[in-house]
């Protein structure tokens, strides 16, 4: 229904049906001509078009980050998840409106791709139609990043996870008894963030995988932006696997099974000053009462037992008791059951015997 006011004495028609302004009711879906004809009989035909005027925002981004993602609600809100390196306090963000409509930040006029704005905190748009009608548009503009922040294998005794960001590379050494073959990884990741590996999510704590070779994790951000970061779980021990001693003519090592080392050495070696030589885990720390320890080069008195700690990469120590013993192939004493008399006399210079 149309209210109207025409010319004194003026008829208005449509369609040859005359027209009473707020009663007539018409389909203004398409333009309609109205006859207006004056009290001296001219007749002027008038095109009246009426069209629905929003205060809408149909489109939003932000052209400068490398990735965005943007989600917009009826309700008036927008969020766009940009990627971390997009400098958010000078964004020229591109839009676009309603037919006509204008659009405002605190009272200054906004143009798509030319005005900046600082995003840092929520910033709100007010969109007025064509119509008069005013709309607050609320946009949140957030960093989002694909990273992994944490790494761990809660199943593993021992582990020692290092993360190198720079080049999207973690290691994971872990101890001897972890199965690798089946391990639940424990990660954290960026806010939002996904990962996955060959296509199958991943889920902290839940997913088991073969980590005896290197597995390739996709990070995917709220933002679109995909990282890939390469994931190899090592085996650590803490074990002395071979031990010598290079200035004894004649030596004999044994390793035990409770992590105990015992060397046999000829009697001229001087136990005070004993440079050993020993292969250990690969990787592994070893010391001597806090003292690094270098194989072929250290120095220890060897009187008494000695205790050696290996710490694996993994972070597991184990402590090694060695004990260096003289051992000498003599004739300390020599007897003849049978004879009545017998004098024995031994000769330890030149390893004779005379009975």
């Amino acid at each position: 229904v149309a209210e109207f006011q025409l010319s004194a004495g003026a008829q208005a028609f449509l369609n040859t049906t005359g027209q009473v302004s707020g009663v007539t009711e018409n389909d203004f879906t398409n333009p309609v001509f109205y006859s207006v004809q004056s009290a001296a009989g001219e007749i002027i035909s008038w095109e009246v078009q009426v069209q629905r005027a929003s205060a809408e925002i149909s489109a939003f981004d932000i052209p400068a980050a490398n990735f965005s993602n943007v989600t917009i609600t009826a309700t008036g809100e927008i969020t766009a998840y940009v990627s971390e390196e997009t400098n958010i306090t000078d964004i020229k963000a591109s839009f676009s409106v309603s037919t006509g409509a204008s659009i405002m930040i605190n009272e200054v006029d906004q143009e798509s791709e030319i005005t900046s704005n600082d995003f840092t905190d929520l910033v709100t748009y007010k969109v007025i139609s064509l119509a008069g009608e005013e709309k607050l548009w609320k946009v949140s503009v957030i960093w989002s990043g694909a990273k992994i922040i944490e790494f761990d294998f809660a199943e593993a005794d021992y582990s020692n996870v290092i993360i190198d960001e720079a080049n999207r590379q973690i290691t994971a050494y872990v101890d001897l008894d972890t199965d690798i073959n089946a391990l639940k990884a424990a990660f954290d990741l960026s806010s939002g963030a996904i990962a996955s590996i060959s296509g199958i999510q991943q889920s902290s704590g839940v997913t088991v995988n073969d980590f005896s070779n290197e597995l390739t994790y996709s990070v995917t951000s709220l933002a679109g932006e995909e990282t890939l970061w390469s994931v190899q779980v090592v085996n650590s021990g803490a074990d002395i696997t071979s031990f010598e001693i290079p200035s004894a003519t004649f030596s004999n090592v044994e390793i035990g099974a409770n992590n105990e080392i015992t060397a046999y050495v000829s009697e001229e070696i001087d136990l005070t000053d004993l440079v050993t030589t020993f292969d250990i885990s690969e990787g592994s720390k070893i010391t001597v009462d806090d003292i690094d320890q270098s194989s072929g080069v250290t120095s220890n008195n060897f009187t008494d037992v000695i205790t050696y700690k290996l710490t694996s990469q993994a972070g597991e120590e184990k402590l090694w008791d060695v004990s260096v013993i003289r051992s000498g192939a003599d004739i300390i004493s020599f007897e003849l059951d049978e004879a009545t008399f017998s004098i024995v006399t031994i000769n330890e210079a030149d390893q004779k015997l005379t009975a």
